[in-house]
């Protein structure tokens, strides 16, 4: 009897034990599974796509300031915009640290409030020189979020003229785009720490830090199967030259939207339409201001540069996106607008 109850003690006390054993490995498992999820998040950065004006990117950019608690870094061409600067005079009254980098031309001109920001505890300054403008179109908030693309802080961009603009939550990102803000502050226009960002899914240039005509031109020379183009202005013949010459060129399929208030004797209109090209102009009763190209339905080339000799020596930026989500959203967009003024 007694040898039975001492078994029966240590059968129940192995049995405990067991359970507070497997119940510490379960625990830990999911502590470790976990703890990968965490590094999986906060090592994809998150990136949200908006086409103006039919996504009210008035709305994205003034959240954007709304939220920020600690810095506002701007690197803008055009700041004319009452709503935009309202925000900004009431954010720096908060005490966030704002530095905004803008054209020096274009800060002279009687709509810019760029001296009225400036009036209000905001750091401004401009290229030095009206050589080259300063074309960017970018801000990063509390170093963690950016906003990049082709609108400027103008009501029209805003409100009524063809955009698309990026926000991007990443703080590598923002870092990024950051260093550019802080060199420029330097007097660095044209020599930023850091001229490229490269990763799997997304590409980041400054112009004319990088060689951005190479960049475009290896894009125009290695198409594949299809390019089509929503850009405000193009001027750049060589781009048309290398697709002639492309091996692949008779099966590629071309197509470009352009912007009819600015199609002169430099555009490529012409020459497109004499080469047989598949090319229209918009109808936008404003701006059709975009600026990217989608490339065998892998990737896009977007942000501030239009396509011309000039905007390759101009402060500007380039972002290659590859997410096929993304791209699709651009195939969309190109393809509504390409039936609706395709008359």
């Amino acid at each position: 009897m007694k040898f039975i109850l001492k078994f029966l003690i240590i059968f129940f006390v192995l049995v405990v034990v067991l359970f507070y054993i497997k119940q510490d490995i379960q625990i830990q498992e999911v502590s470790e599974i976990q703890e990968v999820s965490e590094i999986q998040e906060t090592s994809k950065e998150s990136l949200s796509l908006y086409f103006c004006p039919e996504d009210d990117c008035a709305s994205v950019l003034l959240n954007l300031i709304d939220v920020a608690q600690d810095t506002i870094y701007c690197s803008v061409y055009d700041i004319s915009s009452k709503e935009i600067y309202d925000a900004l005079k009431n954010k720096a009254l908060e005490d966030v640290n704002i530095k905004m980098v803008t054209d020096l031309e274009r800060s002279n001109s009687t709509n810019s409030l760029v001296g009225l920001l400036r009036a209000n505890q905001v750091e401004i300054i401009t290229n030095p020189t009206t050589t080259n403008i300063m074309h960017n179109k970018f801000c990063v908030f509390d170093n963690q979020i950016t906003l990049v693309g082709s609108m400027n802080f103008t009501d029209n961009c805003l409100y009524r003229n063809n955009n698309n603009v990026l926000v991007i939550d990443d703080s590598t990102i923002a870092s990024f785009f950051t260093q550019k803000i802080k060199a420029t502050f330097k007097g660095n226009f044209n020599k930023t720490p850091q001229k490229s960002y490269l990763q799997e899914d997304l590409e980041i240039f400054f112009c004319p830090d990088s060689d951005c005509e190479k960049i475009i031109l290896d894009v125009f020379k290695k198409v594949v199967s299809s390019i089509d183009c929503m850009v405000f202005m193009f001027t750049l013949n060589e781009l048309v030259y290398e697709l002639e010459d492309n091996i692949n060129f008779l099966d590629i399929q071309k197509r470009f939207i352009l912007e009819k208030r600015v199609v002169s004797s430099y555009s490529v209109y012409d020459l497109l339409e004499e080469n047989n090209f598949s090319v229209i102009l918009d109808e936008n009763p404003n701006t059709m201001h975009n600026k990217f190209c989608i490339v065998d339905n892998r990737f896009v080339f977007t942000g501030s540069l239009n396509l011309t000799r000039r905007g390759l020596t101009n402060q500007e930026t380039i972002v290659f996106l590859y997410d096929d989500d993304i791209v699709k959203r651009y195939n969309n967009y190109f393809n509504k607008y390409w039936k609706l003024w395709n008359n």
